[in-house]
């Protein structure tokens, strides 16, 4: 083989490794909604992705290290979602009711819960010193950086202290409500009050009138 044949053959062997460790990600994800965290060895992952056991070890060292990537994957789709519900946002040139706004951000949240059902076990039953800590320490601070410079839509006039500890209330009783996997119940109710909350802020600050932004 040439080097300029190499060279096109790289791209080509890069995917298909992308492709192989996904496929390795998902079996773990499978057996880890199916038993638990502790419910799958190395060898289950390998025969539930229909590859070489040995192949396995090619990509991860270990059942944590699988753990850790599978979670890193989650919270850069996490991140994607709560992206693009942000992007929705500032395109629009009005400035959203709370329920809008609220429902923005509930919505990809609930797909994602949805589609990656290992992310709350995950969540839950890992140690807190586990290597993933860190990722959801980042992923939290942005968020709430991002939700602060969201409520300046529905707030403009507030202060950004204030805005600030909004964030943080919102991002706790959300991940509450879908981490925890509460009742569709308290789901509704503490959407309810979170909506009647963000009218109050936006009543207080924002002269409590929706339009255009100047």
């Amino acid at each position: 083989m040439t080097e300029a044949h190499k060279n096109l053959a790289l791209p080509a062997l890069q995917k298909r490794g992308r492709d192989r460790q996904q496929s390795l990600l998902d079996a773990a994800e499978a057996l880890i909604v199916e038993r638990g965290l502790e419910g799958f060895a190395m060898a289950d992952v390998a025969k539930r992705a229909k590859a070489a056991h040995g192949s396995l070890y090619q990509f991860f060292a270990s059942r944590t290290a699988i753990l850790v990537t599978l979670h890193a994957r989650h919270i850069e789709r996490l991140k994607a979602a709560l992206a693009g519900a942000s992007a929705m946002l500032k395109a629009g040139s009005a400035r959203p009711p709370p329920k809008v706004f609220l429902e923005a951000y509930l919505a990809p949240l609930q797909a994602f819960m949805e589609a990656n059902p290992a992310y709350r076990i995950l969540r839950l039953g890992m140690p807190e010193d586990w290597e993933g800590a860190g990722q959801e320490a980042a992923l939290d601070s942005g968020l709430v950086t991002e939700l602060t410079n969201m409520l300046a839509w529905l707030a403009p006039e507030a202060p950004a202290a204030t805005r600030n500890l909004s964030a943080q209330i919102l991002l706790q009783v959300v991940d509450a409500l879908f981490v925890l996997n509460v009742s569709d119940d308290m789901k509704a109710e503490a959407t309810r009050l979170l909506e009647m909350y963000l009218g109050d802020l936006a009543g207080r600050y924002a002269g409590g009138a929706f339009g255009e932004i100047a």
